[in-house]
């Protein structure tokens, strides 16, 4: 694996650690198994959750097989963005959007080129939906059945007619547009 990626892996790893409230990381099998696996993340998404029962969870679930781990540990940029939004999260208070924001989302992502199929990664398998949605969004590689739902979520893309605001037509954040910046100038290179 390359040094990015394991420096990539290591700070989700310390990134969650921090957020859970422990003194030290958690373990990349925690990280995998809880955020990798759609009927963890169901339960740790559903609406009401405490940090405290969200901890304990993490903390409960940790036993995955080796063979999955190490699978699923040549994509941890994907891990690594789900731990971020998993924070971002939780700084708001773990708020949902309800169904009609939920639609309008979906509705401008199914609009959009960047709605796709996952791609035949391990990491994708392990989180997609039992409900058969294997959408990801290939601008930002977010599975896109979690992330339509979360409050603290946004589309990765500018408006192409409202500046300062996403293609969701909710404003960008700071950390959000640098991000943006980022990746379009790695696009442009390639």
């Amino acid at each position: 694996m390359p040094t990015e990626q394991i420096n990539e892996l290591k700070q989700a790893c310390d990134a969650l650690g921090r957020i859970l409230g422990n003194d030290a990381p958690i373990s990349p099998e925690q990280l995998i198994c809880n955020f990798g696996i759609e009927e963890k993340l169901d339960i740790m998404y559903e609406d009401g959750k405490t940090i405290n029962e969200i901890k304990e969870y993490i903390t409960a679930n940790a036993v995955v097989p080796k063979e999955e781990v190490k699978a699923s540990l040549s994509s941890p940029k994907i891990v690594a963005n789900g731990v971020a939004a998993f924070w971002e999260w939780a700084k708001i208070g773990f708020g949902m959007v309800d169904a009609k924001g939920y639609e309008a989302r979906l509705s401008t992502c199914r609009g959009c080129e960047h709605y796709v199929g996952a791609p035949d990664k391990i990491i994708y398998k392990l989180v997609s939906n039992t409900s058969g949605s294997n959408k990801i969004c290939a601008a930002c590689g977010c599975m896109l059945e979690k992330k339509l739902w979360l409050a603290s979520s946004n589309c990765p893309l500018p408006h192409p007619d409202m500046p300062g605001f996403s293609k969701w037509e909710e404003p960008i954040r700071e950390k959000e547009k640098r991000k943006n910046e980022k990746n379009i100038k790695a696009s442009a290179g390639k």
